[in-house]
């Protein structure tokens, strides 16, 4: 278990964003599978600070003294006045999202958090059931925080990060690129660069031309965007 403030902080705050991992949405309990429960914000949560120009996608900062995670970062450098990124935000309780604009010398604050790896069991409904692979805790959350998109590319056995937050479990993040196998790659017009092809786990997206059924190609799991034929 690595415990870090936010994503990468390790002793240094203004490395804390340096971490490279994906991340997106849960909560836990003991020995039996339980439902997702957001740890209440409080005063006694471990926090760092980081610059407003220090966040990147996917880190989880505290706003209005709720848990956000950062979907998108747009620089903006305004012909007056000094830069700033634009920020689109995810509740991470609620699902709603809003934009931010953060100042690039603006103290944001963030949660001291630590990853613990998670494996995929299985699909029930809309409730999906994952294992601490250290504890093996069995923990249940519903698929509408991963979001259809991500929640289709979740496979039996397949590991994941668990983000913790004083010791509950907040989210979990699936691989940013997966390998998919397509199932229907109709032949599409010769003049045509992409066509539409069907996913074995029924997500259809734009692919190149040359991509025929059978064949097994790398997909980004936030935005289903093609990545390369494997």
């Amino acid at each position: 278990v690595s415990t870090q403030s936010n994503m990468g902080l390790k002793s240094d705050p203004a490395d804390m964003f340096g971490l490279s991992r994906a991340l997106t949405l849960q909560v836990c309990r003991l020995v039996e599978p339980r439902s997702l429960r957001l740890p209440p914000f409080s005063s006694f949560v471990r926090t760092a600070m980081v610059q407003g120009n220090q966040v990147k996608v996917r880190n989880i900062i505290i706003k209005d003294d709720q848990y956000w995670q950062v979907m998108k970062v747009q620089a903006v450098k305004p012909g007056k006045g000094p830069a700033y990124n634009q920020l689109e935000l995810r509740n991470m309780k609620t699902g709603n999202k809003t934009s931010y604009r953060a100042r690039s010398s603006e103290q944001i604050e963030a949660p001291t958090m630590e990853y613990q790896t998670m494996q995929f069991l299985y699909r029930e409904g809309d409730t999906l059931t994952f294992m601490n692979v250290t504890n093996y805790e069995q923990i249940e959350l519903p698929s509408s925080l991963l979001g259809e998109n991500q929640a289709a590319y979740l496979t039996a056995g397949l590991e994941v990060d668990g983000l913790y937050v004083d010791g509950d479990i907040m989210s979990v993040a699936i691989p940013d690129k997966i390998a998919c196998k397509v199932v229907n790659a109709p032949v599409g017009d010769a003049a045509a660069r992409f066509k539409t092809a069907t996913l074995d786990n029924g997500r259809r997206i734009s692919v190149p031309s040359f991509i025929s059924t059978g064949d097994t190609i790398i997909v980004k799991t936030e935005d289903d965007t093609y990545v390369e034929r494997k």
